[in-house]
């Protein structure tokens, strides 16, 4: 399938009007917050399992993806990193096995990959072609 030359300029720049990262952001740390609340009820329960933990990054991600529909790799590393303090906050909070400390890198890669949004064929083939700098215009990522 064929996409014209202002077809993908269009979806490139919808893309890029879509997208805030300061949006995203705040998203995450809004997200922070219900997860934040995940862990003292972790810690009520008595028995942390370390699936439990991985549950967090997943909020955090899904909050940043709907209110700053973030597509770049450089909008979503906060997104991550927030996930990754919230994560050793917390099993230092419910006085953890120090091992469970060695999710935190895991706890951001979920937290990266659940706030990316569903791009369609035609918006990725424009940031490719953008990227190569055959849309005409200036690149973003």
């Amino acid at each position: 399938m064929k996409y014209s030359i202002e077809e993908m300029q269009h979806a490139y720049a919808e893309l890029n009007k879509k997208e805030r990262p300061l949006a995203a952001f705040f998203g995450a740390i809004g997200g922070a917050l219900p997860v934040a609340a995940l862990y003292l009820l972790f810690g009520e329960m008595g028995g942390v399992l370390a699936v439990m933990l991985l549950l967090p990054p997943v909020v955090i991600g899904l909050f940043a993806r709907y209110t700053g529909f973030p597509y770049r790799l450089k909008v979503r590393l906060p997104i991550g990193l927030i996930a990754m303090i919230l994560h050793i906050a917390g099993c230092w909070l419910l006085q953890l096995n120090p091992l469970l400390y060695l999710l935190a890198p895991v706890c951001a890669g979920i937290a990266i990959s659940m706030s990316k949004v569903k791009l369609s064929k035609l918006q990725d083939l424009a940031i490719d072609r953008a990227k190569m700098g055959g849309l005409g215009v200036e690149k973003e990522a």
